[in-house]
């Protein structure tokens, strides 16, 4: 959810020290397609830093799915809200493959952590809440085709691992009006 371009382990010196805290104190887990490694409306207490696989965000309203993102190897991902201020969780995150993470409790992170590790964490929610204006400014601006193309054009090989059905979702559109706009573009 951090970011669809984001990596923290691939010589990204700026944030070494959080990637090696990550490691030490990160819990592996396996977590298979379809499983929730977070669930609207409960309460998390961790992050999750993504070694392989796939997630993806999503809420119900009204019934109706709606995407919000996806992350990918090499990301980290949680509810931010849900996790710094202590309240339910606002989506769910889903492993769309099966994935193996790091689960990282944030109140250990925070006692082993420095002043430079929460300047770190700062950086990465400014960076996020970057990817989350963007992202609602491409959902009111663009058309779902636009979007479409957008996605092609900066993640293709990323947005293969994704199923249509969860890019459909994203983009706010049936699967079968995915499938005419791949038509269209092809």
């Amino acid at each position: 959810m951090f970011s669809p371009e984001f990596t923290i382990s691939k010589g990204n010196t700026n944030f070494n020290a959080l990637y090696e805290t990550i490691l030490r104190i990160g819990k592996p887990m396996t977590v298979p397609k379809g499983k929730a490694i977070i669930r609207h409306g409960s309460y998390s207490n961790f992050f999750f830093y993504i070694r392989s696989g796939v997630f993806r965000s999503y809420t119900m309203v009204n019934g109706k799915e709606y995407g919000i993102g996806f992350t990918f190897q090499d990301d980290i991902d949680c509810c931010p809200q849900g996790l710094f201020s202590g309240i339910p969780n606002n989506y769910t995150i889903e492993a769309v493959r099966d994935s193996e993470v790091l689960v990282c409790d944030y109140k250990e992170f925070k006692t082993l952590g420095n002043e430079k590790h929460e300047q770190m964490l700062n950086d990465l929610l400014t960076h996020y809440l970057g990817i989350v204006e963007n992202r609602l400014i491409e959902a009111i601006s663009l058309t779902a085709e636009e979007r479409y193309l957008r996605l092609m054009e900066t993640h293709p090989e990323k947005l293969n691992l994704v199923p249509l059905s969860h890019v459909a979702s994203y983009l706010g559109i049936s699967q079968e009006r995915l499938s005419r706009i791949r038509r269209k573009l092809t």
